[in-house]
C-alpha cells in the first residue's frame, strides 16, 4: 500500500476516487527503469539504492509515480539483509539508554554517539 503523500485521487463530494496509474508505454519505461535500479543494487546496502532512485528521480514531475514504485517494489517484493555484529534492537536499547542519560541537543547527540561507537568498538 502507498504512503498517503503518494496517493493521487480525486475528491467527487464526500467520495474519494483513487486514480490508477495507466499502462502506457512511459509509464513501462519508468517501471523498467526503477526495477533496473533495484536489479543493479543487488548485494549493496539500502543507502546506495536510496541514492540511485534519488539520481533517476532527479527534479521529474512524476518523481511521485517513480517513489510510489519504488515503495511498492522495496515493501513487497525485497527482502534486505541487516549485517551487523550486534543484534540491531540491542544496540538501539544501548543507544536510547546512553542519550536519555544527557539534555536533548545536536551536540549531546553527536557527543553520545561519538561515546558509544568507541565503547562498541573497543568491545
Amino acid at each position: 500500500m502507498l504512503p498517503t503523500d503518494l496517493l493521487s485521487y480525486r475528491q467527487n463530494g464526500e467520495t474519494i476516487i483513487p486514480l490508477r496509474l495507466p499502462i502506457n508505454q512511459g509509464n513501462l519505461a519508468i517501471a523498467s527503469e526503477i526495477i533496473e535500479q533495484f536489479t543493479n543494487c543487488v548485494n549493496h546496502s539500502q543507502g546506495e539504492l536510496n541514492r540511485q532512485l534519488q539520481d533517476l528521480e532527479g527534479d521529474s514531475p512524476n518523481y511521485r509515480i517513480k517513489r510510489g514504485l519504488a515503495h511498492l517494489l522495496r515493501s513487497g517484493f525485497c527482502t534486505f539483509e541487516i549485517i551487523s555484529p550486534l543484534d540491531p534492537e540491542k544496540l538501539r536499547e544501548r543507544v536510547f539508554s546512553a542519550a536519555a542519560k544527557s539534555i536533548p541537543s545536536p551536540y549531546s547527540t553527536a557527543q553520545t554517539l561519538e561515546e558509544l561507537s568507541l565503547k562498541l568498538t573497543a568491545e
